[in-house]
């Protein structure tokens, strides 16, 4: 049989642990993540029986990865439940709506956690476990006393009477409703001569007819009796029926909910793609907020770890909404007034310095083509082999726009007085710029350095 196994993802190591410990003493394997992005490049490798996904995350959160998992067709059908501390029925149900199976809270209960285990059938049914020391105790223990015959012929002639009993009360209850009934049949035919006799002689009363209200007090008073007919007889059944439906009751009832997500991933395929132009405008605007912000430190790497979280969240919602082209990423390294150290080395001048006095304009280390001294080793790995880029159909191309160490002939730098004010303006022109191109669109190419492919291009 193979060993069962579960996906923690959680920034919490704590709230992991605790989870973990719970999860191996049901036997299960267990898997972790620290981020939506790390489980998804181990759901692209791995298929774990459960996913327990928390909400707030850094990066992408807890319902975004949801939505990402259940638009993925091969793992559409891996059951997620919500490992939050978030609660009330309006998450619930939202969570239930973008296809988690339930909601687990952070402070978890040994019961919710059988349920959740016992509904995806990863654990036996469960027996109530005898007591620490039930085995030494019942070595222990003298046999049990045998009941007197008194004792037993009293239980015996009480099971006897009880359907007399039952029979009894019954006929007693029919009785009273009988009655009841007799006398609500009467007074509703002599309401009705009365009104009859009332239109027929066509006299009204000088403040309109006579009230309906008796009628319809009558009215609620025969649903009344009628409800408590039903429910007598309903008590009556269950009294009767009692071990049958204890029974019935311990019954375990299959549970379809696998056999629920193939049918919501095709329906999803199914659904209509938006119009082109909607797709153009909605990719324009997802291109302008990245833009936004894609400024970088002239002493950080313009592709590091920063970069790498942008891009991996973008590659994510583009497979979500399956998406084939090119992402492009166009680094432009801003000339910077430089002064230079004692050693040699060279650094951003102090802001009172005169741009005449600048020891250098441009970038201290130069940078090749392939941009490889700019890459972080996490950016290069992902570049050259993620899960994400892998079959997706999308392609990642780095390239150098410009070069750094030209005359700069933008008007507001040449403006610049003081080192400060030039460096004020190359720190906001040294930046990445993002290109989301589909497939089939033409792309313009400016001049610029070679592009540099990501794994989906090799």
């Amino acid at each position: 049989m193979d060993e069962k196994s579960a996906l923690i993802v959680d920034d919490s190591a704590a709230a992991r642990a605790a989870l973990a410990r719970m999860l191996r003493g049901h036997g299960l394997a267990v898997a972790e993540a620290v981020s939506a992005e790390d489980a998804l490049e181990y759901l692209a490798r791995h298929r774990p029986d459960v996913v327990f996904m928390d909400h707030m995350m850094p990066g992408m959160n807890g319902f975004e990865a949801v939505k990402v998992i259940k638009a993925d067709a091969e793992l559409a059908t891996v059951p997620v439940v919500m490992y939050t501390s978030r609660s009330g029925e309006v998450y619930v149900g939202q969570a239930r709506a973008l296809g988690a199976l339930d909601v687990l809270p952070k402070e978890v209960k040994p019961a919710d956690l059988y349920r959740i285990l016992r509904t995806l059938n990863l654990v036996p049914e469960r027996r109530e476990p005898p007591p620490p020391d039930a085995a030494s105790a019942a070595v222990d223990a003298p046999p049990p006393a045998t009941p007197a015959p008194e004792q037993v012929a009293r239980a015996t002639a009480a099971a006897l009477e009880l359907p007399a009993h039952l029979a009894r009360l019954q006929e007693a209850v029919g009785l009273q409703l009988a009655a009841l009934r007799h006398e609500l049949r009467d007074h509703h035919r002599r309401l009705l001569t009365e009104l009859h006799n009332a239109e027929t002689s066509g006299k009204e009363r000088r403040r309109g007819r006579r009230p309906l209200w008796p009628g319809l007090f009558l009215g609620a008073a025969a649903l009344l009796l009628l409800a408590l007919d039903a429910y007598w007889t309903h008590a009556l059944y269950r009294a009767s029926h009692r071990p049958q439906l204890a029974a019935a009751a311990v019954a375990p009832t299959p549970r379809p909910d696998r056999d629920v997500a193939p049918a919501r991933a095709a329906r999803r395929q199914a659904a209509p793609a938006p119009a082109s132009g909607d797709r153009t405008a909605l990719l324009d605007a997802l291109q302008w907020a990245l833009n936004r912000n894609g400024a970088f430190a002239y002493d950080r790497r313009a592709l590091g770890d920063d970069q790498l979280r942008v891009l991996r969240g973008l590659i994510m919602r583009l497979r979500a909404a399956r998406f084939r082209g090119t992402v492009r990423l166009t680094v432009h390294f801003a000339p910077f007034c430089l002064a230079r150290n004692a050693d040699g080395s060279l650094r951003p001048a102090p802001p009172a310095t005169p741009v005449s006095a600048c020891a250098q304009i441009g970038y201290a280390r130069p940078h090749s083509a392939d941009l490889a001294a700019d890459q972080s080793l996490e950016f290069a790995a992902f570049l050259s082999g993620s899960p994400l880029l892998s079959g997706s159909g999308i392609r990642v191309q780095t390239r150098v726009a410009g070069d750094p160490d030209a005359p700069a002939d933008d008007p507001a730098l040449q403006a610049a007085q003081t080192a400060g004010e030039w460096n004020h303006i190359a720190r906001r022109r040294n930046r990445i710029v993002y290109r989301i191109i589909p497939e089939g669109r033409p792309a313009a190419r400016a001049q610029s350095a070679p592009v540099t492919a990501g794994a989906a291009d090799r």
